[in-house]
């Protein structure tokens, strides 16, 4: 069974671009084999903007790289399959996916200096992707480079700049300027905003936002961040120590029912405006071990609202709260839509 998939209804084509069926990612190492990713499945359809959160060291970097078929040396698929268009990327050749890469698949990383070359101009970086995929005509290529510079706010004068004299914000918006300018049927952003200050951020979101939108890019946007998720994302996947544990509608994550861990996660989402109460919801212990993941469910022994041995000895079930919205938990769905909401206004 799948553990996710949502689809914007108002979306005709009835093929998902991204499909990722029980996948499981596993890392080699001298003290045992790692799964890093495990059983994890979901959907993404055409034009939409799917969002993957969770703590760091959950998986969601490795399951952005298996999607490239870019995995570390040492790691690989083990199990299920990543289909792009209805092809399998696991079993493409090395040739195959290089052409796929860059030009149908963009990958947006945390730090933009992993896509930047020190030695390459700004201009350079963003028109190499246009050259190498025949995207615009060679005479065409210096016009549009500007042009995507202007998207990202940046302009002309940044083209005969190197990497080293641009600040974060300027080397990430270069990055998001060269990772769209093959029109990438799939963008894969990893945390783009991280590493950046609160001022910036804006300044990477809005034109990130808006090539999304201009080009109907379908994305798998990476967070730990879920107050910009939900501005940024039509449906969203949260992952615990390499699976999934809920995905469905942004909507739907932000109300009862939600996951034990959904429900922690948001809240520690800051909310500026006073008049809205927010539930306090600290995690005991620290992120087990995925060398050593503990029996039963996975997040059982940091769950504040664990039911007894059964959380420790079986694995949860998949339970069906509406057609757009899943939750992998041994509480029944409504005993969760019973718990008191993170956010409530407060009475005046």
């Amino acid at each position: 069974m799948k553990s996710g998939g949502i689809r914007n209804v108002q979306k005709s084509t009835p093929t998902p671009v991204l499909e990722v069926e029980n996948l499981e990612v596993t890392y080699f190492t001298r003290l045992g084999p790692v799964k890093a990713v495990r059983d994890v499945s979901f959907e993404i359809w055409p034009g939409d903007a799917m969002g993957l959160v969770g703590e760091s060291g959950c998986g969601k970097s490795t399951l952005a790289f298996a999607i490239m078929n870019h995995v570390a040396r040492n790691a690989a698929v083990t199990g299920g399959r990543i289909l792009f268009r209805g092809d399998d990327m696991v079993q493409k050749s090395g040739r195959q996916l290089d052409r796929i890469r860059g030009n149908q698949i963009a990958m947006v990383y945390q730090d933009p200096m992993a896509a930047l070359n020190p030695r390459r101009t700004v201009g350079e970086a963003i028109a190499r992707p246009l050259q190498l995929f025949g995207t615009v005509p060679g005479t065409e290529i210096q016009n549009v480079v500007v042009r995507l510079l202007e998207a990202v706010r940046l302009g002309e004068g940044y083209l005969d700049r190197l990497p080293r004299q641009l600040s974060g914000g300027e080397k990430q918006r270069v990055a998001l300027a060269r990772a769209f300018a093959g029109r990438p049927t799939l963008a894969l952003c990893d945390e783009p905003l991280s590493s950046l200050d609160v001022s910036v951020q804006a300044a990477v979101i809005n034109p990130l936002l808006e090539f999304q939108q201009r080009f109907e890019t379908t994305m798998l946007f990476i967070s730990h961040d879920l107050s910009v998720v939900y501005q940024f994302c039509d449906s969203v996947a949260v992952m615990y120590l390499g699976r999934i544990c809920e995905v469905g509608s942004t909507e739907a994550l932000f109300a009862p029912p939600y996951h034990p861990y959904t429900e922690a996660l948001l809240s520690a989402v800051p909310v500026p405006d006073p008049s809205v109460e927010r539930t306090d919801i600290r995690l005991a212990g620290a992120v087990p071990s995925a060398l050593d993941p503990p029996s039963g469910c996975r997040f059982h022994t940091r769950c504040p609202r664990k039911l007894g041995p059964v959380c420790e000895r079986e694995s949860p079930p998949w339970r069906q709260v509406t057609k757009e919205h899943r939750i992998c938990c041994h509480i029944d769905t409504e005993a969760l839509r019973a718990v008191k909401p993170v956010f409530e206004r407060k009475e005046p």
